[in-house]
């Protein structure tokens, strides 16, 4: 499979299976997760004052559930159908109400409208988009449903990293999976792509395929889209070295929208 195949491909709709949705809050290891972010996220939405968020790859709910307890606006979407209802149940258990969309990011402005003061996109989910040029169209889509003003916040494994070294085994972090599974171990494949090797904590195995965009052609593909002000965080928190962010297994960055992207200008 080539990059210009694989960029077409829904492929995380199979890896997303009902299996795996219902694994994934005993890998994401929600009080632990909670423990570890803290108020990060929170503190980072207020800064730049926003209220109405859409989480665009909300899995089964976390970052939902957790806003939501702090009075923010929500909408949340994800392509995978198993997750979404597996959101629903959590959300529910919850006592926690709120629009709730299966939706490729592709059709995004088409399915969730627009007028958003941030855009989430957690747990290294944007790197499904098997292409650059696809991380580009979506950046797009991003930045059509988002104010002027408003922030795309995407979290990413430092795909830096795993290129240089082949293979690699994530270290403990504190960071999106949390719970008591094992490390998680990556490896590049024949076509360039990375193969994430997850195993849960009750023995079974799932695998996924991650494009591996390197930080720079990232920060080009954000300027592209219409977005400036790009902020490199760890964790949560602004790092004070350059060092710091090539040590660290998960990165996110925050992007301001300061114009229409060029695709949707009249």
């Amino acid at each position: 499979m080539t990059y210009a195949d694989a960029s077409q491909s829904t492929l995380y709709t199979e890896e997303y299976s009902q299996d795996f949705a219902d694994s994934f809050d005993g890998i994401a290891g929600w009080e632990a997760r909670s423990a570890a972010e803290g108020d990060h996220l929170t503190s980072l939405l207020r800064q730049h004052g926003a209220q109405r968020v859409l989480d665009a790859a909300c899995g089964t709910g976390f970052h939902l559930a957790l806003l939501a307890d702090r009075g923010f606006e929500l909408l949340g979407s994800d392509g995978a159908p198993a997750m979404i209802e597996r959101a629903r149940v959590n959300l529910a258990a919850r006592n926690l109400q709120m629009p709730l969309e299966v939706c490729d990011w592709r059709t995004l402005s088409q399915k969730m409208g627009s007028g958003f003061d941030a855009v989430l996109c957690l747990g290294d989910s944007f790197a499904h988009l098997l292409s650059s040029d696809m991380q580009l169209t979506v950046l797009r889509q991003f930045a059509a449903v988002l104010k002027p003003g408003g922030i795309v916040i995407i979290d990413h494994r430092n795909y830096d990293r795993v290129v240089e070294a082949g293979t690699y085994i994530e270290k403990p972090s504190g960071y999106c999976c949390c719970g008591d599974a094992p490390p998680r171990t990556l490896t590049i494949d024949e076509d360039g792509l990375v193969n994430c090797h997850y195993r849960s904590s009750d023995g079974k195995e799932f695998s996924f395929r991650t494009f591996p965009v390197r930080r720079s052609e990232f920060a080009a593909n954000l300027r592209q889209a219409g977005f400036a002000q790009i902020k490199t965080l760890i964790e949560g928190r602004e790092s004070a070295s350059a060092a710091a962010i090539d040590e660290s297994d998960f990165l996110i960055e925050v992007a301001v929208k300061v114009h229409p992207a060029p695709e949707t200008m009249a």
